[in-house]
């Protein structure tokens, strides 16, 4: 099976995107990738992978200080 190589925003809405400080109009159309350039370098990306392939929920917390941010996410 092939893996997933990026994921596209969709829809962001305001709570989430003041979170990653950034407006959902420069997240809306572009990919994960596009938005946080760093993020494959992070345990982070590989949970989202996962929670994508298989619907499992992704329950912990992870640490990510790249791309303008610090702080937690789930």
């Amino acid at each position: 099976a092939e893996r997933l190589v990026d994921l596209r925003y969709q829809y962001v809405n305001d709570r989430g995107a003041a979170l990653v400080q950034r407006a959902p109009a420069a997240m809306i159309g572009h990919t994960m990738r596009e938005v946080f350039p760093s993020i494959t370098e992070t345990p982070l990306w590989e949970q989202y992978l996962r929670v994508v392939e298989t619907g499992a929920p992704m329950l912990e917390e992870v640490t990510y200080e790249r791309d303008g941010l610090s702080g937690g996410f789930r």
